[in-house]
């Protein structure tokens, strides 16, 4: 907090210099510079940290205050409240439970994918078809200030998708059982041995590859990384490909991800020409963001 108020007192200072009452800027653009850059900076992220304690709102509300004489140009005797109302510039606090419930209302964007709302009942991963099912999960005991966000809405409320793809593109959902993503958290050691009981009967097929791929990073120095990707292909519990490349140090961990699931697909579909009885290819991958978005041919 005291962060924060420090930030915010620069800024104010700064403005401060652009008001003089004879050449500087007009009432209505000093408004505009507090709610551009000064407000920006004194509730960042207070939907996690806002919970309405005394100490909290006090210190920003001395912020707040001195701005708001700033941009009246009042005396340090005229009550806030009066320069609020001039301003339209509401209590800090209320703009705070503002920006609070607008977090929660923003809840209802995430896909039920998201692993943000593993933290809540199991409701709010229905499907976007069953949204309005109701459910008898109970929350669980104590409250977290997610919880608490989460408050101000519910799962049963429309569910808005702010990113919609164009009617003529596929996602995930349109193929069914042939992608399939698990996301939940679970331990390494159980994750490990559900994995290796799921491909068993896949490691003695003839028909079917098994392929693996994954992106990474390697830091070189405080200022330099490298991003590589692999992919690696089984057939009959046999190693037949295996396949990495380096993409430099501009590109990110994701964009890797993305590759090692296109060179992984490649290598696979050649490895079939000589082997022509192979007729299913199973790509396994840790990134639930990239299986998502390699779904439009």
């Amino acid at each position: 907090m005291k962060k924060l108020s420090a930030k915010a007192e620069t800024a104010i200072r700064c403005i401060a210099m652009l008001s003089n009452t004879i050449w500087g800027l007009s009432h209505l653009n000093l408004c505009i510079l507090y709610r551009t850059c000064v407000l920006p900076i004194i509730t960042y992220a207070s939907a996690i940290w806002w919970r309405k304690k005394e100490i909290h709102a006090k210190a920003l509300r001395r912020v707040q205050n001195r701005a708001l004489h700033i941009i009246c140009a009042a005396f340090r005797t005229i009550p806030t409240q009066a320069l609020e109302v001039e301003a339209v510039i509401p209590p800090i606090h209320l703009h705070l439970d503002y920006l609070e419930r607008k977090a929660g209302i923003c809840l209802n964007r995430l896909s039920i994918t998201n692993p943000v709302l593993h933290h809540f009942p199991s409701a709010w991963s229905h499907s976007r078809y069953s949204t309005y099912q109701q459910s008898t999960d109970h929350s669980p005991k104590g409250t977290t200030q997610l919880l608490q966000i989460a408050a101000h809405t519910d799962h049963t409320h429309e569910r808005v998708f702010p990113f919609l793809l164009l009617f003529w593109r596929k996602t995930h959902a349109d193929y069914l059982n042939r992608i399939t993503i698990q996301d939940k958290a679970t331990k390494k050691d159980k994750a490990t041995s559900d994995h290796l009981h799921s491909i068993s009967p896949l490691k003695t097929s003839m028909n079917h590859i098994i392929v693996y791929t994954d992106g990474s990073q390697k830091v070189i120095s405080k200022r330099t990384c490298r991003i590589g990707t692999a992919a690696v292909g089984f057939h009959q519990g046999k190693e037949i490909f295996k396949r990495k490349i380096g993409l430099g140090g501009t590109t990110e961990v994701y964009d890797a991800k993305l590759t090692g699931l296109v060179l992984g697909l490649k290598a696979a579909i050649s490895s079939t020409e000589p082997l022509p009885m192979i007729h299913y290819i199973y790509i396994y991958a840790d990134n639930t963001s990239a299986i998502a978005s390699v779904t439009d041919p």
